[in-house]
């Protein structure tokens, strides 16, 4: 399966760390989280959100 997108999320003060990774395949996308307790999973929602009604612009 052909991955066109990914992003991830890092912990700001050390890069090495990850928070969450989200990647679109051809039909949807995939997010995996890593670490729930660092980020509020309201702003990861958001951020998901805004992939999407962006995917076009990227």
């Amino acid at each position: 399966m052909t991955t066109l997108l990914q992003f991830t999320i890092v912990d700001p003060s050390k890069n090495e760390r990850l928070i969450a990774h989200c990647k679109r395949n051809l039909v949807d996308w995939e997010i995996t989280i890593y670490d729930t307790g660092t980020v509020d999973m309201r702003i990861l929602k958001i951020f998901s959100a805004f992939l999407v009604d962006y995917q076009d612009y990227f």
